[in-house]
């Protein structure tokens, strides 16, 4: 059973490319979902030399995505049980990864100040969080608009959590994409 992601929403390659992940990044995907869609072009950029969390709070979801990895042979994903919302809530030592992607995640949180000190606590000195969202203005594609976190408000939380911005950009026609380096 392999999983077919699309790319016609956000295309991983080059967000990637952008961030500038390469081999031997530790890399998590707060959030991951079961599609992998970052998680698997991840696993292959970072190699074997490299390490990649798949880390959801749904324990199916991360079932479904270790058995693909298996069957595809990508054998440096790992799934990890997590609460983002919670200090310590995802099952990975201090400063474990280089980088945080955090993808349609935002929304999900019901206290985003303790999900932006979580990812801190898991970034080494210098690591960077990768938030991708949906734009705050409503379209016919995507949650309500009431349910997504405009750019702006990612930019403050993240700033209010140890965080400095380096980068935004448009990340596919309906997502921003921002990139924060921890301080």
């Amino acid at each position: 059973m392999r999983l077919h992601t699309g790319t016609g929403l956000i295309h991983p390659d080059r967000i990637l490319d952008r961030v500038g992940i390469c081999v031997g990044h530790d890399v998590a995907d707060i959030g991951c979902g079961s599609s992998g869609h970052f998680v698997f072009p991840l696993a292959k950029r970072v190699g074997a030399d490299g390490r990649v969390f798949a880390v959801d709070i749904q324990r199916r979801v991360l079932d479904v995505l270790q058995r693909v990895a298996q069957q595809e042979q990508l054998f440096n994903v790992e799934s990890v049980w997590g609460d983002a919302d919670r200090h310590r809530g995802i099952r990975l030592e201090d400063e474990r990864i280089d980088v945080a992607f955090i993808v349609n995640t935002l929304s999900s949180s019901q206290q985003p100040l303790d999900f932006v000190a979580e990812i801190a606590r898991l970034l080494r000195r210098d690591g960077i969080a990768v938030v991708l969202d949906w734009h705050a203005h409503a379209m016919t594609i995507g949650p309500q608009k009431e349910e997504r976190i405009a750019q702006e408000t990612a930019r403050e939380w993240f700033e209010r959590g140890s965080f400095r911005l380096e980068d935004e950009f448009r990340a596919g026609p309906y997502h921003y994409g921002c990139v924060f380096r921890k301080v």
